[in-house]
């Protein structure tokens, strides 16, 4: 084996070696900052930068780029941009050119340098964990053109942009290419904290741009009007993201559009919704979608929940509510004369439709222009609860409207027409709070229109106790639908009743001619109606019909006792003046008046002492039905003698030989029996009785808790109490507490004998 020994001649050599490589690559350097490229030899170049980098010089070669760049850029670079920012005449479009120029420059040459220094990049640079050459070249045009003499470069460049920007706002023609390029250069050039445009450019864009911001939305305020203002904010901001998304990094984005919804939208949304000429309470009087849409897509970019809208429109709509009554009693006066005993319906419709055309502009407002936001939606629905239970009267209004509703309106609305309607006034039971109120109301309304056998509403009715139903509960309808099963079963047994009086041929005569009878059984617990002992004096025709029914009715259910209540029930009958024949509906007590007295001797006159003695009917509805069939101008088939609207003893009635009326059928309506607000008295009368039956519901309602739960605190029974109510009514906490002291005394539950705050129920 030879083994051969290292010579020193060539150690010395590679010393000189490298020495002259660097000579070689510093004067390629130079080459390329002067552009002259082209005549270089990058292979070469990269072969020296290798050799040394083999050879162990890799911080010798990394240190002296490091030097040739930072001499560019500190002998050559910085004077000339220094130059050309003490020149007070160059246009700053030249300037930000001449910066954008050298930039460029600058990254060619160090893409170049970069190129045939790879090696060193790749070994001795990622060994030493130091930058990459393309780095420090970024590094230092950062430390020697844009940072020295207090960042005055830099400071320079960036107050120029900004003017730039703001001219581009203002629509003057910029090159936005140029802008794009300066912001990339401060993009690019690293930082503590991040990088250049981090540090210095973002807060000094941010803050210029807050000012420019302010100052739109002031002027655009001054102007008083909301939709220029939503206008022109829109498109401000629609133009603003389009603009800056050519030339800002993606990371100022979203930090821009924060500060342009803080400085236009949620600085002065609140005065632009109070604006009387062109604010929030025009657009909603109006319904306009465009501006209402805008304004919520505004007020959504600020706050996703609409806070400031849905505070706005709570105003707005209590605003309403306070004014109702004053607008409604307007309507009513600007429109045509209303007879008075029509008065109190009538404002009461008017009352009731008001509240249902703003709901209604309300709801096409919301699916229209708020995209059927649910919190908004929840805040109109508690404002509409609001407006209505501040109404004291509120169960009493719109019972009176749906029975308004269903006996004069029905029959000029088509089926989609009434089923609408319905749906609405059931919209607004569902905000009633007291709903056995209403319950209390609804139930005497309905009542009268079952019992009356003309009525066409059957269908109506239960359709609306089943829209009552799917909103209260089967137990809140349970008492309604027992009226109707009377009805039904009391229509049935009197079609019975007539085929056995057919069957046994002892059908009443009079005079040839045949009579019927419908009854309707009632249980007396379930209707509200008032049940008073009468010694009535049935003329021949009704007490024979009265007996036959009770006999046919005691044979089907025995032990059953009921007491008779003409006051409730309707005659038809034909009744001849001169040459004319009329069919005429009346109440019972009417019928009883005419037939009795009058329907054998037509001259026959009685004084109102003898009619009361004779027949034995209660005063005030004697009263009241003689004041129907002799004072009312269209139904007068009595004369009274004097013709006034007062009933004295004296006075004397007899058949009106003159009546007249254009129409075959004649409705007789009795006097003062319309439905109609109650008195203050009636009023009263009926809050007893409901304050009566809430004592009884809040029993049954601790009983149930108590007996599911077996122990309970109090504040839990108070508590599981006031929510099981809920859909009845709301308990006052005093009332659940005397209910609980009565259920204590009456032994239902115990209090525990160490803790005062519990109970116990007791089997």
């Amino acid at each position: 084996m030879i083994k051969t020994k290292k010579s020193r001649k060539c150690a010395f050599l590679s010393q000189v070696d490298y020495e002259k490589s660097w000579e070689q690559l510093d004067e390629a350097i130079k080459q390329i900052y002067q552009k002259n490229a082209s005549t270089l030899s990058f292979e070469e170049l990269y072969r020296k930068t290798y050799n040394l980098v083999l050879r162990k010089q890799g911080k010798f070669l990394y240190d002296n780029i490091y030097n040739s760049i930072k001499s560019h850029l500190e002998n050559d670079v910085r004077p000339r941009m220094t130059q050309f920012m003490e020149d007070d005449k160059i246009d700053k479009a030249v300037l930000l050119q001449n910066m954008s120029t050298e930039w460029n420059d600058h990254l060619l040459s160090m893409r170049m340098i970069s190129d045939f220094a790879m090696y060193l990049d790749r070994v001795y640079v990622k060994e030493a964990h130091l930058p990459l050459i393309y780095d420090i070249g970024l590094q230092l045009f950062r430390d020697y053109v844009i940072l020295p003499n207090d960042n005055i470069v830099g400071k320079k460049i960036i107050g120029l942009l900004l003017q730039s920007i703001d001219e581009i706002r203002s629509n003057k023609i910029v090159d936005k290419f140029l802008i794009k390029n300066i912001i990339f250069m401060f993009e690019s050039l690293p930082d503590e904290a991040g990088n250049y445009y981090d540090t210095y450019v973002e807060p000094d864009f941010l803050e210029d741009s807050r000012l420019y911001f302010e100052k739109v939305s002031s002027e655009l305020l001054l102007e008083q009007n909301g939709s220029l203002f939503i206008n022109n904010i829109i498109r401000l901001i629609e133009e603003e993201q389009n603009r800056t998304a050519l030339y800002l990094p993606l990371s100022t984005l979203p930090k821009l559009v924060e500060l342009m919804d803080k400085a236009l939208i949620a600085t002065n949304i609140e005065a632009v919704l109070a604006f009387e000429n062109e604010g929030l309470s025009k657009w909603v009087a109006a319904e306009s979608v465009f501006e209402l849409n805008s304004l919520y897509k505004l007020i959504g970019r600020i706050d996703e929940e609409y806070h400031i809208l849905r505070t706005h429109l709570r105003r707005l709509l209590i605003s309403f509510g306070e004014t109702l009554d004053e607008s409604t009693s307007k309507t009513i006066a600007d429109g045509p004369d209303t007879p008075k005993k029509k008065a109190t319906t009538h404002f009461v419709t008017i009352w009731i439709e008001s509240i249902l055309t703003q709901r209604d502009v309300y709801e096409r407002i919301l699916q229209n222009c708020f995209n059927r936001d649910i919190h908004i939606a929840k805040t109109i629905d508690a404002s509409f609860a609001l407006i209505l239970n501040a109404n004291k009267r509120i169960s009493e209004y719109l019972s009176l409207y749906i029975d308004h509703f269903i006996k004069q309106s029905l029959k000029e609305k088509s089926e989609n027409e009434s089923e609408e309607i319905l749906n609405k006034a059931v919209a607004i039971f569902s905000f009633i709070h007291d709903k056995d109120v209403f319950e209390k109301y609804y139930k005497n309304h309905l009542a009268k229109r079952l019992l009356n056998p003309k009525s066409n509403s059957y269908d109506i009715e239960r359709n609306l106790i089943s829209k009552f139903k799917s909103i209260a509960g089967e137990t809140f309808v349970s008492k309604l639908s027992s009226m109707f099963r009377d009805i039904n079963i009391s229509k049935e047994e009197s079609k019975q009743f007539q085929v056995q009086l057919q069957q046994d041929d002892i059908l009443p005569l009079n005079n040839n001619k045949k009579v019927s009878m419908d009854v309707n059984v009632l249980t007396h617990l379930i209707w509200p109606l008032p049940l008073t002992e009468t010694n009535v004096q049935f003329p021949e025709i009704l007490f024979n019909l009265k007996e036959q029914y009770a006999a046919f009715y005691a044979q089907k259910h025995q032990n059953r006792k009921f007491n008779w209540a003409p006051n409730f029930g309707t005659v038809d009958m034909r009744m001849t003046y001169g040459r004319k024949t009329y069919e005429v509906n009346m109440p019972t007590y009417s019928a009883i008046i005419i037939l009795a007295l009058f329907s054998t001797d037509y001259k026959a006159q009685y004084t109102y002492e003898q009619i009361h003695q004779e027949l034995q009917i209660p005063e005030n509805d004697l009263k009241r039905q003689l004041l129907s069939i002799s004072v009312a101008p269209k139904t007068r088939l009595l004369v009274k003698r004097p013709m006034s609207k007062e009933i004295n003893p004296e006075d004397i009635f007899q058949i009106n030989e003159k009546f007249q009326s254009p129409q075959i059928k004649i409705k007789v309506l009795t006097v003062s029996t319309a439905s109609k607000l109650e008195n203050d008295q009636q009023r009263s009368s009926t809050l007893t009785e409901v304050n009566k039956d809430r004592k009884f519901e809040t029993d049954a309602a601790i009983v149930r808790i108590m007996k599911a739960r077996k122990t309970l605190t109090h504040n839990n029974l108070m508590n599981e109490t006031i929510k099981q109510l809920a859909n009845r009514f709301s308990p006052p906490p005093s009332l659940i507490k005397q209910r609980i002291e009565s259920l204590l005394e009456k032994e239902y539950m115990e209090r525990d004998s160490k803790e005062r705050n519990l109970y116990h129920y007791l089997a």
